[in-house]
């Protein structure tokens, strides 16, 4: 009976060993950094983005990344929530409501503050001295640091803000220049001439098809901020119009509110006249960038003004469904045929957070360093970048995948920019490009060695071509931003106290307005009657406290 006994005893203490005592223990460094877990660690995360494209057989939860940080860390990730724009937010709100926040989140700046005074949200202070590694660093300081400064909270720091150099305003303007040879007309060299093409693609069949079935400008409903199909914006520019950026002036000492101005009024009565004699779809007002981008494929629209990240997807399938057809691009120009000054501003919309219940707030800036270790490290492999970043055969960019991605403070895809025509010109070697510059630069001169013709078996080289060549995309961002026609917005930070009460309610009257004035449902002259009433629900508190923010930082040093 006595060793029965000391036999069960013993099993269960090997049966306690085995559930406790033998769990593998975490890999930890000499800084006592834990470099991966011993077992594994299931993390679960809202993702704030618009659908990204993906290889077959891949998903938003089966992809690369998703192995990567498997295999890096043991850390099992799990997006819950894949929404963008006011759906996420909506699903964001709820889950704070309900006090029932993922591990890992996307947050607003109002919503970033709130919830760290509140407590909601992990005190990381110590943690990002600790395991923020030297590119990811590099990459949310910039050059002065001053967008990392606003993920403070009180002194404290809780998460940081996704940085992505800037904004690149959406007023490239795309064209078909098939559907330009097929009319007999140049490109166009002054605003004029943009909107002659406009009207000639509409009433001319520019397709061939012996109907009335093409738009000559594409636009979207999107009315304030920047959009990738279809943006209101570079028509503004052309009058020294706004849709959203903060303007400095030097004479005044003061900031105002850009899309207020007369040249936004201007650009709104231009777009009215094109709508009222059918040059615009007549559907824009409920059409979003996407819809305008299938329309874009679909070969029904062949002029519009967007951003450089529109080539990556819609434009692409454009060329896909018609390789014979033949795309440019050029600056916006003013009504003298320069380059229009555009609104530009640094990036700062998301702030990456871990909730404050979460057993592992470090794996923040695991997951951001497994990204910029590969997209933004200058000794990644040409192979690394194939299996993480642009995919050579199909041009599904996988770089959109990751959580916690972004981009260095100060655009690198300038610094790209800049260094790869210095390679296109021969006025420098290879070795100066950074390894993914070197990856657009392969394809960019495949692309021009090709003719600068779509080969249908090498879209990336067209992708890269179109992007970064000398006469591409990029290069004319580059062009403006050297000039200083790239004008940056005053103000950059997290939202004012009434920001959060009221701009909300100000944008939609923004988008309301200008969706009446350039449908003909509201005339020009309301443009008056909705700046009243823009500053009297709000903007005028909004500009106040926007140039007090301006006054602390920029003139009282």
């Amino acid at each position: 009976m006595k060793k029965t006994l000391v036999f069960l005893v013993t099993l269960v203490m090997l049966a306690t060993m085995c559930s406790f005592g033998l769990a593998e223990a975490d890999v930890v460094d000499e800084q006592g950094r834990i470099v991966r877990y011993g077992e594994p660690v299931h993390l679960t995360a809202y993702f704030c983005r618009s659908m990204p494209r993906f290889n077959e057989g891949d998903d938003i939860n089966h992809n690369a990344w998703i192995q990567r940080y498997k295999d890096l860390y043991n850390i099992e990730l799990e997006i819950v929530v894949l929404a963008n724009g006011d759906d996420y937010k909506q699903k964001m709100t709820m889950a704070i409501a309900s006090d029932k926040m993922p591990d890992l989140m996307y947050l607003d700046g109002n919503q970033y503050t709130q919830l760290a005074k509140a407590g909601k949200l992990a005190d990381v202070t110590d943690l990002f001295d600790l395991y923020c590694g030297d590119i990811l660093r590099s990459t949310l300081m910039g050059k002065d640091g001053k967008v990392f400064e606003q993920s403070y909270v009180n002194g404290r720091l809780y998460g940081f803000t996704k940085t992505k150099g800037m904004v690149y305003p959406s007023t490239m303007l795309y064209i078909r220049k098939d559907w330009l040879d097929k009319l007999n007309l140049e490109a166009p060299k002054t605003f004029d001439d943009l909107v002659k093409v406009a009207y000639a693609f509409a009433n001319d069949d520019p397709d061939g098809n012996g109907q009335n079935d093409t738009y000559g400008l594409g636009l979207c409903n999107e009315m304030v901020k920047p959009s990738d199909y279809g943006s209101l914006q570079g028509v503004l520019a052309a009058y020294g119009g706004f849709s959203n950026t903060w303007v400095y002036d030097e004479e005044s000492g003061t900031v105002s509110y850009g899309a207020l101005n007369e040249g936004t009024k201007k650009g709104l009565e231009a777009l009215a006249k094109m709508y009222a004699d059918g040059v615009i779809d007549k559907e824009f007002g409920v059409k979003k960038a996407q819809q305008v981008g299938e329309d874009i494929a679909a070969g029904k629209t062949g002029m519009y003004f967007g951003t450089a990240g529109g080539v990556l997807y819609y434009l692409s399938d454009c060329m896909i469904n018609n390789p014979e057809a033949e795309w440019i691009s050029m600056n916006a120009m003013d009504l003298e045929g320069n380059d229009a000054t555009v609104g530009s501003a640094y990036t700062l919309q998301d702030w990456f957070a871990v909730n404050a219940k979460c057993e592992h707030p470090e794996a923040l800036f695991l997951l951001a360093n497994a990204f910029q270790n590969v997209i933004n490290n200058p000794k990644t492999t040409q192979e690394e970048l194939n299996t993480y970043g642009i995919d050579p055969v199909t041009g599904v960019n996988k770089a959109s995948y990751p959580y916690f991605a972004c981009d260095p403070a100060e655009s690198k895809d300038l610094t790209y920019t800049r260094t790869i025509r210095q390679v296109l010109k021969g006025e420098a070697d290879e070795s100066i490009l950074a390894p993914e510059a070197l990856k657009y630069y392969m394809g960019a001169k495949k692309y021009a060695e090709a003719g600068n013709k779509y080969d249908p078996n090498d879209i990336t080289a067209w992708q890269y071509g179109v992007n970064y060549g000398l006469d591409g995309v990029h290069q004319h961002y580059l062009d403006i931003y050297e000039s200083g026609k790239m004008l940056f917005s005053a103000w950059f930070g997290t939202e004012t106290p009434t920001m959060v009460r009221k701009m909300s309610t100000l944008n939609d009257l923004q988008a309301e307005t200008f969706t009446k004035i350039i449908s003909g449902s509201a005339s020009v002259d309301s443009f008056d009657d909705f700046v009243a009433s823009w500053n009297r629900l709000g903007g005028e508190d909004i500009t106040k406290e926007v140039n007090e923010w301006y006054a602390e930082r920029y003139l009282n040093q």
